[in-house]
């Protein structure tokens, strides 16, 4: 679904703008809460239980690279404040 999503993304910006699709590149995707579908379920002794159906947006918004695609960075696991505390500890234990 999400492969479906990007690709119908590159098509508008290559449609609309006239970007090449190798120049592009996933700039932000996220979710969003749909339209929650409310219907009843029946159960036992004239009882009704609601059922939710949720739905969900996928939006994913496309850049252009600096590169032209020829680089690719990946983001590092782990973030970048986790990574100015470990070298905060490293430096405190050789301090000590």
């Amino acid at each position: 679904m999400i492969g479906k999503v990007v690709k119908s993304a590159v098509a508008n910006a290559t449609q609309k703008s006239g970007a090449e699709p190798e120049e592009l590149v996933v700039w932000r995707a996220f979710v969003d809460e749909g339209p929650t579908s409310k219907r009843w379920r029946p159960r036992a002794q004239g009882r009704a239980y609601p059922r939710l159906r949720r739905t969900c947006h996928l939006s994913v918004i496309l850049t252009r690279s600096e590169d032209g695609g020829e680089s690719s960075k990946k983001a590092s696991p782990e973030g970048g404040a986790v990574k100015g505390r470990k070298k905060a500890a490293a430096k405190a234990d050789e301090e000590s």
